[in-house]
């Protein structure tokens, strides 16, 4: 159940994590830890499956943290890579978003209240045709979940 488009990547390391995790908290104090997953936005990315399995490995690591008494960071990263437009990246991060929070709740072992976001400010592909006002931005980010602009 993997990314199934070209260029899109999935976590790894998850296999034994807390017994990896569990001596930075006891003998050396660690509070925290974080995971990043990356997701590509393109004409058919980040996909459903990408998503999925994502979602669904940063879930399994925020248990894992948790379990060996960390709080956990966890950061689902929407790639500036490319040439996508502001909507594009709104709506991809949306979706993003909505999954990892889909696949934390749906765990189970997960205090969802203990867990820390690494969110990124949302933007253009850093190739992007046409440029966008910081009003733009935060517009989009702001409003981003499909409220429309009188939302504010």
């Amino acid at each position: 159940m993997g990314p199934k488009q070209a260029g899109e990547l999935h976590t790894r390391g998850l296999e034994g994590l807390a017994g990896r995790c569990a001596p930075f908290h006891t003998k050396h104090g660690a509070a925290f830890a974080k995971w990043r997953a990356v997701f590509r936005v393109g004409a058919h990315t980040p996909s459903k499956a990408a998503i999925r399995r994502n979602a669904k490995d940063l879930a399994s690591y925020a248990a894992a943290a948790q379990k060996c008494g960390l709080v956990p960071i966890i950061e689902p990263e929407v790639l500036a890579d490319g040439d996508h437009d502001l909507s594009r990246a709104v709506n991809a991060s949306a979706r993003v978003l909505r999954g990892v929070f889909r696949a934390l709740k749906k765990r189970g072992d997960v205090d969802v209240g203990a867990v820390l976001l690494k969110a990124a400010m949302v933007t253009p592909g850093s190739s992007a045709a046409e440029a966008v006002t910081p009003e733009e931005v935060n517009v989009c980010v702001c409003v981003g979940g499909g409220a429309g602009h009188d939302a504010q």
